[in-house]
């Protein structure tokens, strides 16, 4: 478990290693609008205002998705309502950041169907994990944004997870180090003592 080191995301547009040219997004302020939206697993009611929460502490104006509260049985809404909530979000001038809720499963249902040049030619910051993966890698194979795996909104906050958020999405600088977060570090530290065998726990009773 190592800590990382992560170069600046919000420099000036380059070219990757395969040619592709990568797109980078404008850093946040406080103050900025962010959609929270739910492109897979529903959000349980409490969760989702956790969401809207967890941002609103962070500085930001929330814009939940239309259909962002939705439920199709395990999914946010069908597939049409999550892929408009995310068209939507990318396509409002007002909106800065699309946030996912969570994830789970569902984004990879309607990738097919990504307006890849509506989001290229708005690009901002897409945050979020687990079943959002999907989204990140289609996103940045077929338009270049560079986006962010990182805490869905209605993660846990704590101050390790706030600190890190705020430095990177909102006062970036390269490179950039995060480190293990506390919990992590005992995490590592218990399971890096050698443990002894039965044998030798029984020749030393």
């Amino acid at each position: 478990m190592l800590p990382v080191l992560a170069q600046s995301v919000f420099s000036k547009s380059r070219n990757s290693s395969d040619g592709r040219k990568i797109i980078k997004p404008k850093r946040l302020v406080k103050g900025d609008t962010v959609a929270v939206i739910a492109p897979s697993g529903g959000v349980a009611p409490e969760d989702f205002e956790k969401a809207l929460q967890n941002l609103a502490d962070l500085g930001f104006k929330t814009k939940a998705g239309k259909y962002a509260r939705a439920r199709n049985g395990f999914l946010a809404g069908t597939d049409k309502q999550r892929l408009d909530d995310l068209h939507s979000a990318f396509g409002d001038a007002e909106v800065k950041a699309v946030w996912c809720a969570r994830g789970g499963y569902g984004a990879s249902r309607f990738l097919p169907e990504l307006d890849f040049k509506l989001i290229k030619k708005n690009p901002k910051i897409f945050i979020g994990y687990s079943d959002i993966t999907a989204l990140h890698t289609a996103i940045y194979q077929n338009t270049g944004l560079v986006t962010f795996h990182g805490p869905v909104a209605a993660s846990t906050y704590s101050d390790y997870v706030k600190s890190h958020v705020v430095n990177v999405l909102m006062n970036p600088s390269a490179p950039y180090r995060i480190e293990l977060s506390p919990d992590n570090v005992a995490k590592d530290q218990t399971f890096s003592k050698p443990q002894r065998s039965r044998r030798e726990n029984a020749a030393a009773r």
